[in-house]
């Protein structure tokens, strides 16, 4: 039985027209442990035991057998045109052939083995939809999902609080940023509300100063960071060099009062570049390590180099491991009462936590998951809707003490 295990090195993806932005994506993805393990070990259907797409193309079987194909390949390259041939199916707005963007291709492909996975789940449990706190049992949540808070203060005391899940952390790198940490720092900067746009309160029921903010409230096990580089209108990229750390701690971006706040330390495993001076057109490749050893993965091409090689990319996508993994369900945390809360009304039929439900699949699938650095292995299996795990923005509000 083919296991991650197996590989000393990644294999080589052989380029099936223009499809270097695919072949970059599903390096990074098929080098993550508890992803790799999940499809190696056939957990797909679990929650369902049968596809419930026999006869049409399924998301789960299709990356199964990618995942399966590749690491029992036993040549130095291996061919994902079956997988890719039916791109649209991932993607409405893919076609086979075309150039994509590399990005919007991870949030698809993660996007639809999640939305199948819900299905099947809720469908086992003789339910039309998952609630939120069963969705965080999913392969694809325990795996990249995480939480940032939206906070308002008013200048009347009452500060507005708003949890929005995320698989990935897109971040700016406008303004004279040269830096992640740069990036990261204004994602979590304070913004004045005056003048004109004044915040109109709901509390105190006026209009007044306040101050805004995003921070970092649930980290991810796996922290997948896109640098916003190119323009949807034209053809504008952004080019300017952005250095990285091999380690990153996300302590200086989390809430003062978050629900994560241990072991906030990640290591870098993965990146993928976008070599072009235009949006448009270029060509992609990614930098994966291995065991202690960074590969660059062009395509067919796998070539052994450097850390300070790595280092020197211009990157558009940033992969970093926790190291020390953490489960992700936010059950009784603040996060999940106001989620909870704010979606009751709405909901109620369907609102229920299925505490038995949700456990069998984190046991069903526990399995797929190899413990690193001493840490709880997590990986589980049924998830939510599109990469904001179908989360909705919930509000707190808090009067503070004066």
């Amino acid at each position: 039985e083919d296991s991650f295990a197996c590989l000393s090195s990644p294999v080589g993806l052989r380029n099936v027209g223009n499809s270097c932005f695919a072949n970059s994506v599903t390096q990074c993805l098929l080098h993550i442990e508890p992803f790799a393990n999940f499809f190696l070990q056939g957990l797909s259907h679990n929650d369902s035991g049968e596809c419930s797409k026999a006869g049409d193309w399924c998301p789960l079987c299709e990356t199964e057998d990618l995942v399966q194909s590749y690491y029992g390949c036993d040549k130095k390259v291996f061919s994902p045109r079956s997988f890719l041939l039916n791109i649209e199916e991932i993607g409405s707005h893919f076609t086979f052939g075309d150039q994509e963007d590399a990005h919007d291709f991870m949030v698809e492909w993660l996007d639809s083995i999640q939305t199948l996975m819900a299905k099947e789940a809720a469908a086992s449990e003789g339910k039309k939809k998952l609630d939120e706190r069963s969705e965080e049992t999913s392969l694809i949540w325990q795996i990249f999902g995480g939480y940032t808070r939206g906070e308002v203060e008013c200048d009347c005391g009452f500060v507005s609080k708003t949890f929005q899940g995320f698989l990935t952390l897109e971040l700016q790198i406008s303004r004279g940023i040269r830096t992640l940490e740069g990036a990261l720092e204004a994602f979590t900067e304070e913004e004045e509300l005056c003048g004109e746009n004044q915040y109109k309160c709901d509390t105190c029921k006026q209009k007044r100063d306040a101050r805004v903010r995003s921070v970092l409230e649930v980290c991810p096990n796996v922290l997948m960071i896109a640098l916003k580089r190119f323009s949807y209108y034209g053809f504008g990229k952004i080019n300017t060099q952005v250095s990285f750390p091999e380690s990153l701690d996300l302590e200086p971006y989390m809430a003062e009062d978050a629900v994560d706040t241990e072991d906030l330390e990640y290591s870098l495993y993965a990146v993928i570049v976008h070599i072009s001076p235009f949006s448009s057109a270029g060509h992609y490749i990614s930098f994966v390590k291995r065991g202690d050893q960074w590969y660059k993965c062009d395509d067919s091409s796998i070539t052994p180099v450097s850390t300070r090689t790595v280092l020197s990319q211009n990157v558009y996508m940033l992969l970093y491991k926790r190291d020390s993994v953490k489960d992700h369900t936010t059950k009784g945390t603040v996060v999940a009462k106001e989620s909870d809360a704010a979606g009751s009304d709405a909901s109620a039929a369907t609102a229920e936590v299925d505490e038995g439900g949700a456990q069998a699949r984190k046991e069903q699938t526990e399995n797929a998951v190899q413990e690193e650095d001493e840490g709880p292995s997590t990986s589980e299996g049924s998830a939510g809707t599109h990469l904001e795990v179908g989360l909705s923005n919930t509000e707190e509000e808090t009067k503070e003490e004066t």
